[in-house]
Formats: C-alpha cells, sequence, structure tokens
C-alpha cells in the first residue's frame, strides 16, 4: 500500500511524498539517497535525540521518500522488535519518527 497508492495518486498529479524510518534494511551506502537535512534535533522532556533526513524516490516512480535516519533507535535487525518480543524502546522511537 506504501508504495502502490502514493504512485497511484501521483499519475493523477497529485503532490505526493512518503516519509518513513530508515530501518537498518534501507542502506545509505548502497543506494541513490541523498543527505537533505543533515541534523534534525527533537526534544524530549529531559532528552534530545539527534537524527537526519535522507531523500530518495519510490521504485519506478518520482514520488519522493523521505526517510528519518537515527541509528540509536532505527539501525536494529527487525522493524518492531526481535525473536517475538517488541523492543522495548518502541514508544520513544515512534515518537521521534512523529515529531521528526
Amino acid at each position: 500500500m506504501a508504495g502502490t497508492l502514493p504512485k497511484a495518486l501521483h499519475q493523477r498529479s497529485h503532490d505526493v511524498r512518503v516519509i518513513m524510518p530508515r530501518y537498518q534494511r534501507v542502506d545509505v551506502a548502497d543506494s541513490s539517497l541523498r543527505l537533505v537535512l543533515p541534523q534534525l534535533t527533537v526534544s524530549f522532556p529531559g532528552r534530545r535525540l539527534v537524527g537526519r533526513i535522507y531523500e530518495g524516490r519510490l521504485p519506478e516512480s518520482d514520488v519522493p521518500v523521505y526517510f528519518v535516519d537515527s541509528p540509536t533507535l532505527y539501525d536494529r535487525p527487525g522493524i518492531y522488535g526481535e525473536g517475538g518480543a517488541d523492543y522495548p524502546d518502541n514508544a520513544l522511537r515512534f515518537a521521534f519518527f512523529s515529531l521528526a
């Protein structure tokens, strides 16, 4: 859905953009991603987290995809967890993404 719907809307002349965390599976070194925001700071009570934003395109389209990158939060083998268990900091991970 995240790939098909944006392409279909874009073909109908809508301005569509996708934003998602840059999970480990999205390899910056082996892709055509470009760094568009080198430093992004998100503040929480008593804590600040730093990230950055990369831009790419959906495969076979001109639809921009923005990847919120924070290796501490997203550079992990699983998306939500491993071995049937959630990552204990999932609330923080998705709060950071939402605020970014």
